[in-house]
């Protein structure tokens, strides 16, 4: 997953990518923690999807840093978290993040 970080943190800035799908790569901890920062820097990201990683593992620290990322970004519009690990702590965080973020139409 290491190679992971370069790609990740290069879409803080990136305004070109409308679709990221990473699904199936393991991504949990720091890797979270670094898409928290992609979804409060990038304003340009319309669908992000996730499914079948780790991101909810383990009452995470980075998935709380994730949710809060997520409840203020403005450019989402589809997100896929299925098959996360998300325990019922995650999901109640996950729960207060969805109301709110005011642009998401998928989930």
């Amino acid at each position: 997953m290491f190679f992971f970080f370069p790609f990740l943190h290069g879409l803080v800035t990136n305004t070109t990518c409308r679709r990221l799908e990473l699904q199936g790569n393991s991504i949990h901890g720091a890797g979270t923690a670094t898409l928290a920062k992609v979804l409060r820097r990038n304003k340009s990201l319309p669908n992000l999807r996730l499914e079948w990683n780790q991101i909810g593992a383990m009452d995470s620290p980075a998935f709380s840093s994730f949710c809060d990322a997520f409840s203020v970004n403005k450019s989402l519009i589809g997100l896929n978290l299925r098959n996360n690990d998300t325990n019922h702590v995650g999901g109640s965080e996950l729960a207060i993040a969805l109301k709110r973020n005011v642009t998401l139409r998928v989930l």
